[in-house]
């Protein structure tokens, strides 16, 4: 893999955060990797960059401009840019149009423990798993619409319903997954109705 010359990476990582449409154009045909992570091997994307600002008009560029829409952001968890984007339907289905793999899974990380060391946190969750747990009733839709895969377990042995459900009381995004085939267990039905 060829290195883009830094000074040019820069500019259009610089032309990036200002959303300068044009500059981002030209550093890109000028040999700047769309792809490349900004700062560090193991910084965000910049099609990540621009899903967290909620910027759909840069994230259209970036997939026009070859932006691969599947390539994680090496951090921590590892997250897709469908799963940065997991609150947000609008943006949900420009990257599934562009091709995002809907049930990608999130890996195994570690975050430090309050008392000391590191704790292993199981990976396993897909987009849908976050919607839910944001109970984002129309990021929900819009990822099982696209073929999220209602029942998804992750490692924890968790579906995007008891995700949902952890919120205490039955939201819209609860309704839409029940809606769309997730399954009334015993233990989903109690956490139902004990809230």
């Amino acid at each position: 893999m060829v290195m883009p010359d830094p000074a040019l990476q820069r500019e259009f990582w610089t032309a990036l955060a200002r959303g300068d449409s044009a500059r981002i154009r030209e550093r890109v045909a000028g040999g700047a990797d769309v792809n490349l992570p900004i700062g560090n091997p193991g910084g965000e994307t910049p099609l990540i960059r621009a899903i967290a600002a909620g910027d759909l008009s840069l994230v259209h560029l970036l997939l026009e401009l070859g932006a691969d829409v599947n390539l994680p952001w090496i951090g921590p968890r590892c997250w897709t840019a469908l799963m940065f984007a997991h609150d947000d339907p609008v943006i949900i289905r420009e990257l599934v149009a562009a091709g995002a793999q809907v049930n990608a899974r999130t890996a195994d990380h570690s975050i430090r423990s309050p008392s000391g060391g590191r704790k292993l946190i199981p990976g396993g969750e897909t987009a849908l798993h976050l919607a839910a747990a944001a109970a984002n009733a129309e990021a929900v839709r819009a990822l099982l619409e696209s073929g999220a895969e209602v029942e998804a377990l992750a490692e924890n042995g968790l579906a995007p319903l008891d995700y949902a459900l952890r919120q205490g009381s039955p939201t819209e995004a609860a309704v839409a997954l029940v809606e769309a085939g997730a399954q009334l267990t015993p233990q989903r039905l109690e956490a139902m109705h004990s809230s």
